[in-house]
């Protein structure tokens, strides 16, 4: 984002939340979005909308130590599950753009080896990845 606003690169990719100051000022313009569908509030079309068949959510995760105890390990999980209730988590997701996805810790687990995998494949496939 900096490279992009300093006018070092031409374009960057990045979640609409980050972006939402630059996009309302109109320092910005977004070019479209990689999510399944528009981005309520954002009137940017989908990659697929534009022939691009591509989707990627972008998504964020809490991570621990880990040797964390398993009374830990259900506190935060609690924790995170109660916070996604309130009036401020869902007004926040609703303004950054944000789905709300929670997994607790093996599902995130998962999640992960998943994303790992099909990193590993898309960057054997385009020759980035060393072995």
């Amino acid at each position: 984002m900096t490279s992009l606003l300093g006018g070092h690169v031409e374009a960057v990719i990045t979640g609409a939340g980050e972006a939402s100051a630059q996009l309302g000022s109109g320092e910005l313009r977004a070019l479209g979005v990689s999510s399944p569908e528009r981005i309520p509030g954002l009137d940017v079309p989908t990659y697929k909308e534009q022939g691009l068949d591509y989707t990627f959510d972008i998504w964020r995760g809490v991570m621990a130590p880990k040797d964390i105890s398993e009374e830990a390990l259900r506190y935060y999980e609690n924790l995170f599950a109660r916070m996604m209730e309130t009036d401020d988590w869902k007004e926040a997701t609703e303004r950054l753009g944000w789905l709300d996805a929670y997994q607790n810790s093996e599902e995130f687990g998962a999640f992960l080896d998943m994303q790992l995998t099909q990193f590993r494949t898309v960057l054997s496939e385009l020759g980035l990845l060393r072995n």
